[in-house]
C-alpha cells in the first residue's frame, strides 16, 4: 500500500488472502472466504503529464476502469483557443474506486466528471490542488447524498474569483451541511505559486 492509504482499499490487505497471481500484469488478491475478487490498485504517480489537442481528461478511468491510484502528478490540460481541458479525473460508464489525490491539476474545467457508484465503491477527490477556467461547481456528476457518495476533501481550487461550489451549493453552505471539509476557494495566484506546487510534487 502507499503511504495515503485510500478508502475502499483497505480489504486487498485482508487476512484472508491465499496469494497473489498476475494476470496480464495486474495483480489480483484470491481469498479463502467467500468474498469477491479483488485488484490491487494501479498506481500512477510522480508524473508531469500534459494532455493537448482538445483533451478532455487527464485520466480515464471508464468502462468498469477501477482500483486506480493517481497521486503527486502534475496534470495539465493544453487549452485550446479559449477552450480548457474537460475534467483530470474521469470515471464513467462502470468505472469505480479510482482514488485522485495530491496532484495538481492545471487549466481543467472542472476537477472531476464522475457518475454514481455503488455503496462502498466510490470514488475519490482529495487533497489536489485545482486551477479551473470558472467560479462554479468545480466538479461534475458525483453522488452528493447517500451510499456511494463521492469521497471529495481538502482540495485547494483556484477560480479567478475563488467563488466555487459543489453539489449545486455554495462551498460555504455545502460545507456547513458537513461536506467537503477542508477543501478552500481561491482567487488565482501568482505563476510563482503554482510552479512552488509543481517542484514540490515532482521533487524539483
Amino acid at each position: 500500500m502507499s503511504d495515503h492509504q485510500q478508502p475502499g482499499l483497505a480489504g486487498i490487505a485482508s487476512g484472508s488472502n491465499l496469494s497473489l497471481q498476475a494476470l496480464y500484469g495486474i495483480r489480483y488478491v484470491c481469498r479463502t472466504d467467500s468474498s469477491p475478487l479483488v485488484r490491487s490498485p494501479i498506481r500512477a504517480r510522480a508524473d508531469w503529464i500534459l494532455a493537448n489537442y482538445h483533451s478532455s481528461m487527464a485520466i480515464d478511468n471508464d468502462d468498469g476502469s477501477a482500483y486506480f491510484d493517481t497521486h503527486h502528478n502534475v496534470l495539465i490540460a493544453a487549452a485550446s483557443d479559449a477552450a480548457w481541458g474537460g475534467n483530470s479525473l474521469k470515471a464513467d460508464f462502470g468505472g469505480h474506486d479510482n482514488f485522485h489525490h495530491a496532484n495538481l491539476d492545471l487549466f481543467w474545467s472542472v476537477g472531476f466528471g464522475i457518475v454514481p457508484t455503488l455503496a462502498g465503491h466510490a470514488d475519490g477527490y482529495y487533497d489536489n490542488v485545482l486551477y479551473v477556467a470558472a467560479d462554479g461547481d468545480y466538479g461534475n456528476g458525483q453522488t452528493c447524498s447517500g451510499p456511494g457518495m463521492t469521497i471529495v476533501r481538502n482540495n485547494t481550487v483556484f477560480s479567478p474569483t475563488g467563488a466555487i461550489s459543489e453539489c449545486g451549493m455554495s462551498l460555504a453552505a455545502w460545507q456547513a451541511a458537513g461536506n467537503d471539509p477542508g477543501t478552500r476557494g481561491l482567487p488565482y495566484p501568482e505563476d510563482e505559486t503554482i510552479l512552488g506546487v509543481a517542484r514540490n510534487l515532482l521533487g524539483l
